[in-house]
């Protein structure tokens, strides 16, 4: 017997790469917005200006559509103590390696900046404090 693939296609399947799609637009987004806090290129752009310099908010739009994907995924699941771990669990298993692959890659460029002679613009946002609050994800808890 054949396995089901319908519900791998379809409609179905179109709504969550069109998700995924949206979860692409938003990280560009977040990409733009840290270029622009370094070149400040959203001057030029005019009334699109207002659209880079607030792209923190792709951060939530990111995290909001990558949640709806796993509901999507776990729309079965019966509403438990251990169907909510779960979901949580991948949730977190999701976000923190690309998470802890830029704390890393910020570290490594910081120390290369820092025996270049170069000071960061905002270096509290380098303190071990700052470390451990972005490491437990409570960095802006508060």
């Amino acid at each position: 017997m054949q396995p089901d693939v319908s519900s791998r296609t379809g409609p179905h399947q179109r709504e969550i790469v069109d998700l995924t799609a949206c979860r692409a637009l938003f990280a560009l987004w977040v990409f733009a917005y840290h270029v622009n806090l370094h070149v400040q290129f959203a001057g030029a752009l005019g009334w699109f200006r207002g659209v880079v310099t607030h792209g923190y908010f792709g951060v939530d739009g990111f995290f909001i559509l990558s949640g709806l994907i796993l509901a999507r995924v776990d729309r079965g699941s019966v509403l438990t103590p251990g169907t909510v771990l779960r979901f949580w669990g991948k949730r977190l298993a999701r976000i923190y390696p690309v998470h802890f692959a830029v704390i890393v890659l910020l570290g490594a460029l910081y120390l290369c900046g820092v025996a270049a002679g170069i000071t960061p613009r905002d270096p509290a946002r380098f303190a071990t404090g700052a470390l451990v609050a972005n490491l437990f994800l409570v960095q802006s808890w508060g």
